[in-house]
């Protein structure tokens, strides 16, 4: 594991493009985060500040694959990468139980989209992805990789 760096929560804005490297890791602060006006499963509500996100947001990507930890009931909307790395998945979920997964897209070589244990997986929503262009949409592993 590299580490990218250690960082408060990312506050995205429109016309940007945030660039993580194969194998990169930000570590985000392990303390409870103070609560915003937001959406939680689809409702509004009080909520933490999300540790990458904005508001009213246009023409905004993320370059690189994601894996994230340890979050629980996490709602991930309109993922997708332009530039996929071969033999890496888009998205790596672990320890993150009840994930919700919702209008993501594959763009044409994307080898795996998203993977994680067998056992996690069963606990996750996917909802309005369009994956057909990916390889393997879904990657179920025996274990932790």
């Amino acid at each position: 594991m590299r580490l990218l760096g250690k960082s408060g929560p990312i506050e995205m804005v429109s016309n940007m493009t945030l660039y993580t490297a194969a194998g990169a890791t930000i570590k985000f602060p392990a303390t409870k985060m103070p609560f915003i006006p937001g959406r939680q499963q689809g409702i509004e509500a009080l909520t933490p500040i999300p540790l990458i996100g904005g508001h009213d947001l246009q023409n905004v990507a993320v370059e690189g694959a994601f894996s994230i930890q340890h979050s629980t009931n996490l709602e991930l909307n309109d993922v997708s990468n332009r530039k996929p790395l071969l033999n890496t998945p888009v998205l790596r979920l672990e320890s993150s139980p009840g994930a919700i997964v919702r209008n993501c897209r594959a763009f044409p070589g994307t080898d795996i989209f998203l993977s994680a244990s067998r056992d996690e997986a069963k606990s996750f929503h996917l909802v309005g992805n369009v994956l057909d262009n990916a390889h393997q949409a879904e990657q179920a592993t025996s274990a932790a990789q």
